[in-house]
């Protein structure tokens, strides 16, 4: 494999960002508004639970967070990383 198929292969889709201060830690986000999922998901939500996200699903990636519908996808790396490696962009 050439350097500038190495360098490819780690670039995604999901930004880290620190924060400092009394909230100090790592923020995750994707760079694409929007995907839809091309086999069903099981995601972390707001509420601490896990849901189904069927095959066709519209993720939103908004300022408030990551949606599919009406729930609110928790924004970990776990989660982000599924979405990204089983999920088409549909606008950027």
């Amino acid at each position: 494999m050439s350097k500038a198929n190495d360098v490819l292969a780690i670039i995604t889709e999901i930004q880290q960002k620190s924060v400092s201060g009394a909230m100090a830690g790592t923020v995750y986000r994707l760079d694409s508004k929007s995907y839809i999922l091309t086999k069903p998901l099981k995601l972390k939500v707001s509420g601490g639970s896990f849901v189904t996200f069927p095959k066709g699903t519209d993720i939103a990636n908004k300022p408030g967070g990551t949606f599919a519908g009406k729930e609110q996808i928790v924004n970990s790396k776990e989660n982000l990383t599924q979405i990204e490696k089983n999920s088409k962009i549909t606008s950027k």
